[in-house]
């Protein structure tokens, strides 16, 4: 019996704590098809989202080689497309007899990297249903793609490709995959919902009309049923995210949203989904909210009406301004995406987009985004007439236009990260919890490691480095302690070449911990040698990254608050744009706490209903009332109950598993 694990690997995040958002709701209509043709002759799984979304690089691959699939299925996505193929290599260098397919919106025919990839046997072009039982045949059987329309395949070390249009698949043909429980919601409770396939318009920047000939909705009784189970206390969904490109022109939108609002009594669910906002009426931003649904995306873009028309889209921005001002008096928050490098868009253009938002208010959030130059789009075929430069690979971001020099760009981005005081590669700071008995673990115990501990002196990271290697999740936190950090450069230096080796796409955070701060030149060659800037996790922000240039690693360093302005001006100024500092405060009293300075740590371990530990954390709270995500705990108590009280506690991922070799 042929075997077929389908795998979708996550979009990058920054804590682990973070819950991840990782639904593979095309494996699972994948599935829903494969065993309504294929009945029990192939045996398919979805690799699960304890594994998938948890472990780094290494892990993963001994997570598939253990399942020993006939046939590895990889959903593609441009945030995942270069990981997914790091992992499809060293599974096929130690399966060699595992054939491995490809789809998913980085699958197109002009992909040529992704087509070429020597990992990768097949591919299928747009939606899969109507082909997976025959490309998962003939793998199985060792037979050529080549009369499967919309696919391709390596043949006697030839590529074939079958250019020929598939025909649609009934969406009515199978089960929708939350019913089945073939997948389920996200571990914080988000479930995807997909109430219509196929886009009505023709954006020239983006690939899904093309995927999608014709905008055909899924039956409105398995969407409905989908959202009645939805609503069920037992269904474990916290907010439904109806992910149809353009929700309010679904023919069902208003019946969808009735239903919503009918069930909300029982249950109250949070809502999600993305708009053209120029097409709302009146009324529709008061049955959006009836319905739950709490914020939206709308995609502006630009208000330039030449770049618009190059981009296929609509110029009626003042539509979008009336529609934007009724949504948010239904308390409804809005993201408003911009796109800066548009063919046609001028440096003065994109200002006075920005100036635009900021007269009419059309926004809660302002998503700016760098163009894209995406496989299979009309700008990447048109990419030499319309004068795009751009990069080959993951993210794909254009370089320069000819109204924008690459300097430009970046300098437009950094104005628009001014004009709306956002942080454009802002990160998280690591999660500094030492204390957490119930968290700590020995490493031939866990299943995983989340964060390790260790005093590269002391050695014992030897014996533990390849176990450490393999059961590292991602993101990642090494922290580093001792008596003396330039004694341990080397040994550091080893520690991070040989994780980075085994795991090139995690993101990770460095903490050190020492009497004597590192040397800014040990971090300078340390971020030069260990990281990999052609990942997504760095390439992704790397246009406006200051430093390192690179998001990981990311240095952090503790250093004890010297409660002086002057001091720590010139230890800030040694590091800046290097790491970030965050002052150890100890177990502060009243006049410490009225001197600190964010980000700070505090190292009581006490109860927080004890007399210290209430005065304590209302102390803090006085102090960081603005800003009281500048405060960590090394107790991990405090830190839960720090967050439930200041109002930062978010749906919890998978909990943390922190190794000590500090002793």
């Amino acid at each position: 019996m042929s075997s077929v694990l389908f795998v979708q690997l996550p979009p990058p995040r920054f804590s682990f704590s973070q819950a991840p958002v990782n639904i593979p709701l095309a494996a699972g209509f994948l599935m829903a098809a494969l065993g309504r043709q294929a009945g029990q002759s192939i045996r398919a799984s979805v690799l699960e989202e304890s594994v998938a979304s948890v472990y780094a690089d290494s892990g993963l691959v001994e997570a598939v080689v253990q399942r020993r699939p006939s046939l590895l299925a990889l959903t593609l996505y441009v945030w995942n497309v270069q990981r997914s193929l790091l992992l499809a290599a060293r599974v096929k260098a130690r399966l060699p007899d595992t054939k491995v397919v490809v789809g998913g919106p980085e699958a197109t025919r002009d992909n040529e990297w992704l087509l070429r990839h020597p990992a990768v046997d097949a591919g299928v072009f747009g939606e899969g249903e109507s082909r997976i039982q025959g490309v998962v045949g003939a793998l199985a059987q060792g037979r050529s793609l080549a009369d499967i329309p919309g696919t391709f395949c390596v043949q006697d070390k030839a590529r074939r490709l079958n250019l020929e249009e598939p025909l649609p698949w009934d969406l009515a043909a199978c089960g929708y995959p939350y019913l089945d429980r073939v997948i389920g919601p996200s571990r914080s409770g988000t479930l995807f919902l997909e109430t219509v396939r196929g886009c009505p318009f023709q954006c020239r920047y983006c690939y899904y009309h093309k995927a999608y000939k014709s905008v055909r909705p899924h039956p409105r009784r398995a969407v409905e049923d989908v959202i009645r189970w939805a609503y069920q206390p037992d269904s474990q969904v916290a907010e439904l995210y109806l992910m149809d490109p353009s929700f309010n022109l679904s023919p069902h939108y208003r019946d969808v949203l009735r239903l919503m609002a009918q069930l909300r009594p029982a249950r109250d669910i949070r809502g999600h989904t993305e708009l053209r906002a120029e097409f709302l009426d009146d009324e529709d931003p008061a049955r959006l909210s009836e319905a739950g649904v709490a914020s939206v995306e709308i995609g502006l873009q630009s208000v330039n009406p030449k770049a618009l028309a190059l981009a296929g889209r609509s110029s009626r921005i003042a539509r979008i301004a009336r529609a934007v001002e009724r949504l948010k008096k239904e308390s409804i928050e809005v993201t408003t995406g911009i796109i800066l490098g548009l063919p046609g868009d001028r440096p003065e253009d994109f200002q006075k987009t920005l100036d635009w938002l900021k007269t009419t208010d059309a926004y809660t959030v302002v998503h700016p985004f760098l163009l894209s130059v995406l496989p299979g789009t009309d700008f990447r075929q048109r990419a030499g007439e319309l004068g795009l430069t751009y990069d080959p690979r993951p993210p794909y971001y254009v370089q320069a236009t000819p109204c924008f020099a690459e300097d430009e760009l970046r300098d437009a981005m950094l104005v628009c990260e001014t004009t709306f005081d956002m942080e454009l590669d802002h990160i998280d700071l690591p999660c500094l919890v030492d204390h957490a008995p119930d968290l700590t673990v020995s490493l031939d115990a866990a299943d995983y490691l989340s964060k390790w501990i260790v005093d590269p002196a002391k050695k014992k990271w030897r014996q533990k480095l390849a176990a450490a290697l393999t059961k590292a999740a991602d993101p990642f936190i090494f922290w580093f302690r001792g008596a003396d950090c330039r004694g341990s450069e080397d040994d550091i230096t080893r520690i991070l070449d040989a994780f980075f080796d085994a795991n090139p796409h995690a993101f990770v955070h460095v903490v050190f911990e020492y009497p004597t701060r590192p040397r800014p030149r040990f971090l300078q060659r340390l971020a030069a040698r260990t990281a990999q800037p052609a990942t997504y996790v760095n390439k992704s922000m790397q246009s406006w990254i200051k430093g390192t240039g690179v998001l990981s690693p990311a240095f952090t360093i503790l250093v004890h608050d010297p409660l002086e302005q002057g001091s720590r001006r010139r230890i800030l100024g040694a590091y800046e744009d290097l790491a970030t500092i965050v002052w150890d405060i100890g177990a502060p009293d009243e006049e410490i706490i009225s001197q600190a300075a964010g980000p700070c740590l505090v190292s009581a371990a006490v109860k927080p209903g004890s007399p210290y530990g209430y005065h304590l954390l209302r102390t803090l709270r006085q102090r960081f009332r603005s800003s009281p995500e500048d405060v960590l705990f090394r107790d991990n108590v405090l830190q839960q109950f720090w967050l439930r009280s200041t109002n930062q506690w978010q749906p919890q991922g998978f909990p943390e598993r922190i190794v000590m070799d500090v002793d």
